[in-house]
């Protein structure tokens, strides 16, 4: 983990992967998504949760899964700008937009 930074890595960036028989972690991989949504069902938890007490690095990976999401969550609790703000610029850049399409030539 990096020092008051968010952990995360690719499947395939996981050094214990690189010894490692893939096809069976590719599947986990496609399905940790919808195992954290808790859109998975009870046989298909049991399995996931099977084979991540015996690997190492789909436990890693369904680490960073968690840590992401968490920062991600946190980043959503307060918007980064006050929403007059975001209305201005949404604006500007309306205005914008469309002053370029006005300048572009007729073909």
């Amino acid at each position: 983990m990096t020092e008051g930074g968010l952990w995360f890595m690719f499947p395939m960036e996981v050094p214990a992967l690189q010894d490692h028989d893939h096809q069976r972690c590719i599947e986990i991989f496609s399905r940790l998504s919808s195992y954290l949504d808790g859109e998975l069902d009870g046989l298909s938890c049991e399995e996931l949760a099977r084979h991540m007490e015996e690997c190492e690095p789909c436990r890693l990976y369904l680490q960073s899964l968690e840590a992401t999401r968490s920062a991600l969550h946190h980043l959503a609790e307060e918007p980064a700008i006050p929403a007059q703000e975001s209305e201005r610029l949404l604006k500007a850049c309306l205005e914008s937009f469309q002053a370029g399409l006005r300048a572009r030539p007729s073909r």
